[in-house]
């Protein structure tokens, strides 16, 4: 599969008033893998940069006045892009917006012609990490990609920072297969999957002090659940302290209605359910919070964890312990492992 990384640089933010492109960036990958053939052209705008695009790009007028217009280069482009399977870049309509407008300035057919599909790397971010900043800076630190000597925007710059970025979200599309190497698997792409049955994962057995600990965190569950009649003492407190106020109060100050009684439980009937309610949650939650400890002890943590990587947390470990079970992890996988 031939995939293009593409990123452009403009004028300003509208190609429909008259906005131009002044740079443009390719990368390919082919089958997933960095190719090295990019395509990179700065192109002359005949016109001036916004000020606030010119923050970002820091292409002057001046610097474009001798690059190539776009009519000098859109056939290049266009056979560069020609038969690609998948063109990808971030926040797609913005640069496919552009692009088209170009080529319906040469009087040629929009870039959808020339391609498979287009991928919008900012849309497949927003469902990944649905929330979170996705601009390509706040993903390369995210996935690990060195963006330090991205100052200004630059085309080719971004589209060789989104190629990583793009392999990083897509990581898992190829977890399952093999590379068969030189040969038909190197030269076509093809891919074999692999059967995981055929891996003997190692079962690690729990020491005698592990079962131990074990069997004392159950019995430590089987006390709190105990916690069901902390509740209902809870909310009969809360219940006892709604109907003392109602008491208290309208026999301090008795009002007469009709003749009705100067007390009854069924006005109220409403801030006894509360109460009661009230009672039974706070109860419970201070129950939650002491049985489980919070509030004593560190946080065990590595900022790793973000990035994909697993935690395992050993308590009180037996001397050797944590060596051996570094051994019984790595043997069969060759995973890195490291100690916090």
């Amino acid at each position: 599969m031939r995939q293009i990384i593409l990123d452009t640089e403009t004028t300003g933010l509208n190609a429909e008033t008259g906005d131009r492109i002044v740079e443009i960036g390719c990368v390919e990958l082919l089958h997933r893998k960095l190719t090295g053939r990019n395509l990179h052209f700065y192109v002359n705008p005949e016109r001036d940069s916004d000020e606030g695009a010119l923050r970002v790009h820091g292409l002057t007028t001046e610097f474009l006045r001798e690059k190539p217009k776009f009519a000098a280069i859109a056939q290049e482009l266009r056979d560069y892009l020609q038969g690609t399977d998948e063109l990808i870049i971030h926040n797609a309509p913005f640069d496919i917006g552009f692009l088209n407008k170009e080529f319906e300035l040469q009087q040629l057919g929009p870039i959808t012609q020339l391609v498979g599909k287009v991928v919008d790397s900012l849309a497949m971010a927003k469902e990944l990490y649905p929330g979170k900043r996705n601009g390509l800076d706040a993903l390369c630190d995210r996935l690990g990609v060195d963006n330090s000597g991205r100052t200004l925007h630059g085309a080719l710059l971004d589209a060789q920072l989104l190629a990583e970025v793009y392999i990083g979200m897509t990581r898992g599309q190829d977890a399952l297969l093999i590379d068969l190497g030189a040969g038909e698997g190197a030269q076509g792409g093809t891919t074999q999957k692999v059967d995981l049955s055929q891996f003997k994962l190692p079962v690690i057995a729990p020491s005698a002090s592990e079962l131990e600990q074990h069997e004392g965190v159950l019995t430590q569950m089987d006390k709190a659940s105990g916690i069901w009649w902390i509740a209902c003492a809870g909310g009969l407190v809360g219940m006892s302290i709604a109907l003392s106020l109602a008491w208290v109060s309208e026999m301090s100050w008795p009002i007469n209605v009709g003749g009705l009684p100067t007390w009854a439980w069924w006005p109220n009937l409403i801030i006894t359910f509360e109460l009661t309610m009230l009672g039974a949650i706070i109860a419970t939650v201070i129950t939650l919070v002491v049985t489980a400890g919070l509030g004593r002890g560190g946080k065990l943590y590595d900022p790793e964890v973000s990035n994909g990587f697993i935690l395992v947390g050993v308590e009180n470990p037996p001397d050797g312990r944590v060596a051996d079970l570094q051994r019984e992890l790595e043997a069969p996988s060759g995973a890195q492992l490291r100690t916090v």
